[in-house]
């Protein structure tokens, strides 16, 4: 446990903040609000799968589940601490997190007051670029954070055959004229990805800098990506877009067997065409299938120029996972 001193105290309501943060994770059990943040001592409130409380500040605490940061919060009449491991929040320090979230450390100034929220039913006058991730599961599974335009498995994903579906789903997700600058897909829903790709248009191409595949899985398990030529496809979109890069976040399933799936279906057609692999980056990490999109969702969030041509490094809890990095070659 680490130890907190000083901090404890300075926990207070004066600066209480709604925050796009739920709880998640326990299994439809909810969680307890302690009166320090670690497990010692009896709860004093509890708050249920879902619940969004109001966030007084954060400090560092005891470590559960790898993640050491505990929230103090206001919640039916109760504050007191919870461990954020049991929440969907999504950050790699202190400052990103008080900057992401607008969530203090405890005993710091609060942070500056948040733009005010556009009118419901209006629209930005100039939407940002969207990142589209198309997810294999239905809502509410493995949702990949703030900020993503999700694409959910139940709106496209049933047959290798449905064409411009996927396509015409995430376009629908989109606001009125906005861009997309990132499409990613974790395990089966790359053939969204490959999807989107073989529809768009000469100019969305252009626009589209970043496609992250995260662990697409063995060989076996790629039918769909074979059928709808995703090789091919890929190395359409990077001879379009010379500023392009494809990375694959590659665990456990996708390193099987020498990484033979992703190396005959997708880099094979990449090699013919010559001149992009130094523009296909794939990422090993010793993680599991799951860890590969939990650790991932960040990059998927937020489109860091560097990623394009070294590993990102991914954290699960406070440990970092280091990557091995190579490019296909002829």
């Amino acid at each position: 446990m680490l130890v907190v001193t000083g901090l404890l105290i300075s926990a207070s309501c004066a600066f209480a903040v709604s925050a796009p943060i739920h709880i998640a994770g326990t299994g439809g059990e909810g969680v307890f609000i302690r009166p320090d943040p670690s497990t010692a001592n009896p709860a004093v409130g509890w708050m249920p799968e879902g619940a969004s409380p109001d966030y007084n500040c954060f400090v560092w605490g005891q470590n559960i589940g790898g993640v050491p940061i505990w929230f103090n919060v206001n919640y039916n009449g109760k504050t007191g601490y919870y461990a954020s491991y049991f929440d969907d929040s999504s950050y790699h320090s202190n400052e990103e997190l008080t900057a992401k979230y607008g969530v203090p450390l405890c005993g710091s100034a609060p942070p500056p007051a948040p733009a005010p929220a556009l009118t419901p039913g209006s629209t930005p006058a100039s939407s940002s670029p969207a990142a589209v991730y198309f997810s294999p599961f239905n809502r509410g599974k493995y949702e990949a954070g703030e900020g993503v335009t999700m694409v959910y498995g139940d709106t496209w994903k049933s047959q290798c055959t449905l064409g411009r579906l996927p396509y015409e789903v995430a376009m629908a997700s989109l606001a009125p004229g906005q861009g997309v600058k990132t499409v990613a897909g974790w395990s089966a829903g790359t053939a969204g990805v490959i999807s989107f790709l073989a529809n768009a248009s000469p100019q969305q191409k252009k626009e589209i800098g970043y496609v992250l595949l995260i662990d697409p899985g063995p060989y076996d398990s790629l039918d769909c990506d074979r059928f709808r030529r995703g090789g091919a496809v890929f190395a359409d979109w990077l001879e379009a877009n010379p500023q392009a890069h494809l990375v694959v976040i590659s665990g456990s399933m996708s390193q099987s067997q020498d990484s033979k799936g992703i190396q005959e279906v997708y880099f094979n057609a990449i090699r013919q065409r010559g001149g992009l692999n130094a523009r296909v980056l794939t990422c090993n990490y010793s993680i599991s299938h799951y860890d590969a999109f939990l650790s991932s969702k960040y990059w998927i969030q937020h489109q860091i120029g560097y990623t394009r041509s070294a590993c990102p490094r991914l954290r699960r809890g406070s440990s970092w996972v280091e990557p091995t990095g190579w490019h296909p070659v002829n």
